[in-house]
Parts: structure tokens; sequence; C-alpha cells
């Protein structure tokens, strides 16, 4: 079973307002034993409000972890509103 989620590249990063950021977001997803798990859904959350961005149009989406345990977003474009802010992959 799953048991942590990490950033593995895709963070931190920036871009300018309205525009796609460079990378995906990429988490890895480990069990107990420290071992990459595959064919678990992780789910990508921008925030709902204030700095944010969508992925096509979405705050969020999901994506399977592959056999190295990685999963990798659809591509990211900010929005119209400048600021820092988290995406959350669980």
């Amino acid at each position: 079973a799953p048991s942590q989620i990490t950033v593995s590249s895709g963070s931190p990063q920036s871009a300018a307002i309205n525009t796609a950021f460079g990378a995906p977001l990429v988490a890895l997803v480990r069990d107990a034993g420290n071992n990459p798990i595959s064919g678990v859904t992780v789910t990508f959350t921008a925030p709902g409000s204030g700095a944010s961005g969508a992925f096509g149009g979405n705050a969020t989406a999901t994506a399977v972890t592959n056999a190295s345990g990685l999963a990798t977003s659809p591509a990211f474009t900010a929005n119209a509103t400048a600021g820092a802010y988290n995406v959350v992959a669980t």
C-alpha cells in the first residue's frame, strides 16, 4: 500500500501569468519499505482561488504511477493572478 508521496521533479518552478510552466509535476509514490509502487492513481490539485493554475482548464488532474513509481501531471498553466502557491499530490 502507498505510504508516501514525494516530489520527484517540477518543483520549484515559475511561469509568467497565463503561461504554461516549463516542466510537468512529477510525484514519486513509495510503500512502507521505501519501494516505488506502480499502478497508483495520483491526484494533483491546484488552489481553487487566488494565485493558481490549471491542467487543461481543470484545477485537478490525475495520473497513474509507472513501473518506477512516478506519476506525471499533464501540462499546467498559471492563471492571471501573480503569487506563490503549492499544487498538492495525493
